[in-house]
């Protein structure tokens, strides 16, 4: 059994955080599994739910499902029309700045860590948008509509595909994220891709119906459990 650091978690929260794939964590006896997470603060499993035994009802040790993320491929060929009043500013045009006006992530299964507070939260959103605007500046962009902000958008290329890593309303946005999401779409065709696939929570019910929209295909639901150390 296996559990890796996740650094990017770590530096986050300010305490060792671990993650693992591997599903016999959650059914290991609470005793063993006490020994083994010493030392992390908390740690993460993710496992495809298709693989989960019918009959299981969940962990007896101490893990809490938190979400689950709902992967996609959705095609870029035939979008419907961009509107005239939205607009991109690809961040290779325009610094994004410090990302400060970002709406709140409350559907995000973060947010139920103990004690998290909302500022706690967006400041790992903020971090990981500026780390993607660092590795792929030409894949990340500001969305206008009515010359006000709507949201950004943060992608990376994968091959004949774009990585859609994640997407932010601004908060003194009104407009639907549909906005945002074709927004998306109609910039990394224009970049080539024939293709963008990501992940949300299956919580993100605005989400879910601006990707239906797009005519997306869900391919995987992958669960999420959390474990705080004892």
């Amino acid at each position: 059994m296996t559990i890796a650091r996740h650094e990017f978690n770590t530096v986050w929260w300010g305490k060792p955080v671990g993650i693992s794939t591997d599903r016999a964590l959650l059914t290991m006896p609470d005793d063993e599994l006490d020994k083994m997470v010493l030392d992390y603060d908390w740690i993460e499993v993710r496992c495809p739910l298709n693989e989960i035994p019918a009959a299981w009802l969940g962990p007896n040790n101490g893990f809490q499902y938190v979400d689950a993320q709902l992967s996609y491929r959705a095609p870029l060929r035939h979008l419907a029309p961009l509107s005239p009043a939205t607009s991109l500013i690809p961040a290779t045009d325009r610094p994004l700045g410090g990302l400060d006006d970002l709406a709140p992530f409350s559907s995000e299964r973060y947010a139920k860590l103990p004690g998290v507070t909302a500022e706690r939260l967006a400041a790992r959103y903020r971090r990981w948008a500026n780390d993607l605007v660092a590795a792929h500046p030409d894949w990340c962009a500001a969305v206008l509509h009515e010359g006000q902000p709507a949201g950004y958008i943060f992608g990376a290329p994968d091959g004949r595909s774009a990585n859609f890593v994640l997407a932010a309303s601004s908060v003194e946005a009104t407009t639907p994220g549909l906005v945002i999401y074709l927004a998306a779409a109609h910039f990394f065709a224009g970049k080539g891709a024939a293709r963008m696939a990501s992940a949300f929570s299956s919580t993100n019910v605005g989400a879910l119906n601006a990707h239906v929209a797009l005519r997306c295909r869900f391919d995987k639901a992958t669960g999420i459990w959390i474990r705080m150390t004892r």
